[in-house]
């Protein structure tokens, strides 16, 4: 089987200046069909055969390209049975790609290409803050402990003399509110009588 493989691309390098056209037009590259459409970030994977006459060709280089910018997004080899498997991470560029998988042999003039697909890479959504007012529990009481040590921050720099100053006078008036407040005696007072006299 090897030995096949050989031959084959012995003849095929021979025939590059003579016959190229015929040699590559036995070859069949087969892109499988993709996912039209994937968002940035997300994998696509790309996957085919190559074969001649039914039968696959193992250790070739294959590209995958894209027919619009014309540019290699990777390269792969085929296995023993002339598969290859590529994953490509899909970049927004805000217009569709347009792939297919291309075999090119050195120093040959033609390649061997499979049918194109087309692939829209979609822009991922920017996520939205939430600016709804719904606070949460812990988020409470974070508010009421920053408050609290403000609050305690604020009485560090009180003065106590001037605290003084503030409670005796509210005191004095308590107490004389207090006492103007209770009940007063009826009962007439003990008349004294003073006797005496020059003798």
């Amino acid at each position: 089987m090897k030995s096949f493989h050989f031959i084959f691309l012995i003849i095929l390098t021979s025939m590059a200046t003579i016959s190229t056209p015929f040699a590559f037009s036995q070859l069949v590259l087969v892109l499988n069909p993709v996912q039209s459409s994937v968002e940035e970030g997300q994998e696509v994977t790309f996957s085919g055969r190559i074969s001649i006459e039914g039968q696959g060709l193992s250790n070739l280089s294959i590209d995958i390209k894209d027919a619009i910018s014309g540019q290699i997004i990777g390269t792969t080899s085929t296995d023993t049975a002339g598969q290859f498997f590529l994953t490509w991470v899909g970049v927004y560029r805000g217009e569709p790609y347009l792939f297919y998988a291309e075999f090119v042999l050195a120093g040959a003039p033609a390649s061997a290409r499979s049918e194109m697909y087309e692939v829209l890479v979609t822009q991922k959504p920017i996520e939205e803050s939430d600016t709804s007012e719904t606070r949460t529990e812990s988020g409470v009481e974070d508010e009421l402990a920053d408050s609290n040590s403000e609050l305690a921050g604020n009485l560090d720099y009180i003065n106590p003399d001037f605290l003084l100053l503030i409670i005796i006078p509210i005191a004095a008036a308590i107490v004389y509110a207090v006492y103007r407040s209770r009940p007063r005696s009826s009962a007439p007072r003990p008349s004294v009588e003073i006797r005496g006299g020059l003798d």
